[in-house]
């Protein structure tokens, strides 16, 4: 693809026929990232009715979301844990799929099965990934509240997930400010009628010392991981269900800002628009790593999850970017040599005001690309980071949504880009901009 806007080996030439022969597209998208199935797909899209969500994808295939997250399970680094405390553990790939087994074989012993749900009320920690591979593998679906929310909003999300589990952490620090989930669990673990255990994952030494009677069904993760091995203490093989494409893994709740929190649920066959965005429109890689700070029960949180199936490192960090510190956000991304970080565009502007800059010895050669989401970008912003930051970093705007769990708009290395724009429409996205009498004035195809 060379740089032309309107020659046809241009982006535009390649959007406007992945828009036009979208069931080759997602296709080709399919085979290009080698998909593992069990059985292969009869075709690739089927009309079922006339409203806008009355598709089939995929009919006939059978494959496992987790299965695919996890296609490496070498020594190599997968994720890297950080926190607000200074703590760092790295995990290797082979790490991450032996502790999904562990955690698997403990949710299959105590019943869990396809369909049933894993709530969560935890933050990025790693318990978390492994937790959440699990669940999927199983064919069980994962959802929950953010670790941010109070007994009130968090209750009635777990009276929408109805879970059979539910895998809290004790405490976690934010921007300095602690906050204790485990002080909220026994208020969430009532009026569940499905629900069998509460396993809570102690990060402190200070939470043996509590008294957790009044937790409905409660277990320390270590006792809920040993109770799925075997009496000689081996760990059960990893079982990967083989499921549609439209089957349910992940239930994700909006903000709440236009009324009460609505659960949208995602099936499985979302991970190949994932791989899309952060391969063919990033340009992520092997080798290259992943900043989140994205608290589990975002969308953003599970989005970044796939990237581990391109051989790219996540980083989770379990804090807040304003945190200021023996180190700062930027302190991070350079010892960790960070390819990608994707932030709320909010945090810029925390950025300027209160001077959180890099110090004049950070090395942030790594940097290629900075998304900016969930609000727009303002041009002082843009000012800001190539002025202070790095004059040659890229920086997205990016437009996606919970709904889809991913992101309308992208990118094409090859072409310009300006400060406040998305700045293409995503392959396969047939993108139109609608003004507030609901009359289509753009159709973003060239």
């Amino acid at each position: 693809m060379n740089g032309s806007t309107n020659g046809k080996d241009s982006y535009w030439s390649f959007h406007k026929w992945s828009v036009k022969n979208f069931p080759d597209f997602w296709k080709e998208v399919w085979h290009y990232f080698e998909i593992i199935s069990s059985t292969q797909y009869d075709q690739v899209f089927i009309k079922t009715g006339d409203g806008f969500l009355d598709n089939e994808w995929f009919r006939g295939a059978a494959f496992n979301l987790a299965e695919n997250i996890m296609k490496i399970r070498d020594s190599r680094i997968g994720l890297i844990c950080c926190d607000e405390f200074g703590n760092r553990e790295t995990i290797t790939y082979t790490e991450i799929y032996e502790q999904t087994k562990l955690y698997a074989a403990a949710f299959r012993k105590l019943g869990l099965k396809v369909g049933d749900r894993v709530a969560y009320y935890i933050s990025n920690i790693k318990e978390s990934l492994f937790a959440m591979l699990a669940t999927i593998s199983i064919g069980a679906i994962w959802g929950g509240p953010l670790p941010y929310h109070g007994p009130k909003i968090a209750s009635n999300i777990m009276k929408e997930v109805d879970p059979k589990f539910i895998i809290s952490v004790d405490h976690f620090q934010a921007c300095g400010e602690q906050h204790y989930p485990i002080e909220n669990l026994s208020l969430m673990a009532k009026d569940l009628p499905n629900l069998e255990k509460v396993i809570i994952v102690v990060t402190r030494k200070e939470t043996f010392s509590l008294d957790i009677s009044d937790i409905p069904n409660c277990i320390l993760l270590d006792d809920f991981l040993q109770s799925g091995m075997t009496a000689d203490g081996v760990v059960p093989d990893l079982i990967f269900e083989q499921l549609p494409f439209n089957h349910p893994t992940i239930i994700n709740f909006t903000s709440g800002t236009t009324g009460t929190p609505k659960g949208v649920v995602h099936a499985a066959g979302t991970i190949i628009a994932q791989l899309r965005d952060f391969a063919l429109h990033l340009n992520l890689k092997e080798g290259d790593i992943v900043y989140s700070n994205s608290p589990v029960g975002w969308a953003a949180f599970d989005y970044l999850i796939p990237n581990l199936a391109l051989g790219v490192t996540l980083l989770f960090f379990n804090g807040s970017p304003e945190y200021i510190g023996e180190f700062t956000f930027w302190d991070v991304l350079a010892e960790n040599k960070i390819s990608f970080a994707f932030l709320p565009s909010a945090y810029v502007n925390s950025f300027q005001t209160d001077c959180i800059l890099p110090k004049p010895d950070t090395n942030l050669e790594s940097l290629k690309i900075l998304g900016l989401a969930g609000s727009p970008v303002r041009p002082q912003d843009y000012k800001f980071l190539l002025n202070n930051i790095k004059s040659d970093l890229l920086i997205l705007s990016l437009y996606g949504a919970t709904e889809v769990v991913g992101a309308f708009s992208g990118s094409d290395l090859n072409s310009p880009f300006h400060a406040c724009e998305c700045q293409v429409p995503s392959l396969g996205v047939d993108l139109h901009i609608f003004d507030e009498k609901g009359k289509c004035f753009q159709a973003i195809i060239m």
